[in-house]
């Protein structure tokens, strides 16, 4: 059964039916509640932002509707399997941490996570990642997949293609995806993908896999330090879109890149999207670094580099790409 409050499913109700208002009588007859608690769901929603107009005789219409996370309105516009259930959270250290604990604790296939703001927000190589309240979809999808370990980190890219098509299915913008998990809208990262695994201590299998992304929707107030890197869909389109509808789109696009991943189905994707392939790069593996041109992203998702000493192919290293502007 998916996890829905009676808060939640008032908010849905009423944007299905936002054309005329609603009697509280017919909502709580439809939704099996009381009329009392249509009126204290109502008055929650209009706390959080939604606007909700009340008319004597009437009932309640939805003119306006929150940015608020809401676990009802991500599964309402998803079509997807993944996502069931949905826990959302104003806050969290991380939304890959919850996630594993809950993968601990016999979560299922499909569990989704996300928050409002994360404090411990974490990228690759140990890296934090700025995730203030509002502003971004910071989400995890917990995954029992069936793959041995080698094939693993194959999802991250898998993620990356998936990211990247539902964010250019709510804005009108052009994704590009940096090796191995960094997506790009022109020459500034829009989103972050962090998969961690827990693997089977005695079986040495796969006992899950977390993807976490986070989304810069909204402009923020910025670090100094990010500001020449980071951008926002906001910042790109001038559009504000809905975080929900994103989580939905992110969901249904994931379902579908994972059904890709047996045979590879994506891969053209990923190289077209690439922002890396053909490009001078600075290759960071442990303590050393060296300079490199990215040639080719070959089946198994691995990036080959050629150097002054030859090819290599790259599994999991860092690359930092380096702009025509950078190396002049």
């Amino acid at each position: 059964m998916r996890e829905t409050t009676t808060k939640d499913a008032v908010l849905a109700y009423l944007a299905a039916h936002r054309q005329a208002p609603v009697s509280g009588e017919k909502i709580a007859e439809r939704l099996h509640i009381t009329r009392n608690s249509v009126w204290k769901a109502v008055c929650r929603l209009r706390e959080e932002g939604n606007e909700i107009a009340s008319t004597p005789n009437r009932g309640y219409q939805l003119l306006r509707e929150s940015d608020a996370l809401s676990a009802a309105r991500i599964r309402d516009r998803c079509n997807a399997s993944l996502g069931d259930p949905i826990y959302c959270y104003a806050k969290l250290a991380s939304t890959n941490t919850t996630a594993r604990e809950l993968a601990g604790q016999g979560a299922r296939h499909g569990t989704a996570v996300l928050a409002d703001a994360q404090t411990g927000g974490r990228g690759r190589m140990g890296r934090g990642f700025f995730s203030p309240p509002g502003c971004g979809l910071y989400m995890t999808v917990l995954l029992r997949p069936k793959l041995p370990p080698e094939q693993v980190p194959f999802l991250t890219s898998c993620a990356a293609v998936a990211v990247a098509r539902a964010i250019e299915r709510v804005a009108p913008v052009e994704v590009g995806v940096k090796w191995v998990n960094d997506l790009f809208i022109g020459q500034k990262k829009v989103c972050g993908i962090l998969c961690e695994a827990g693997v089977g201590l005695e079986s040495g299998t796969v006992d899950f896999v977390v993807i976490g992304f986070g989304v810069n929707v909204r402009a923020a107030a910025l670090p100094a330090e990010l500001l020449p890197i980071v951008t926002s869909i906001e910042t790109e389109t001038g559009l504000v879109v809905s975080r929900n509808d994103l989580a939905a789109c992110a969901l249904e696009e994931l379902e579908t890149a994972i059904a890709q991943l047996p045979d590879g189905g994506f891969l053209p994707e990923l190289r077209r999207r690439s922002i890396v392939l053909g490009r001078p790069v600075q290759v960071l593996c442990g303590g050393e670094s060296y300079p490199a041109v990215a040639e080719a992203i070959d089946d198994a998702g691995h990036l080959i580099v050629r150097t002054e000493q030859g090819r290599r192919t790259l599994f999991s290293d860092e690359v930092r790409v380096r702009f025509q502007e950078e190396a002049k």
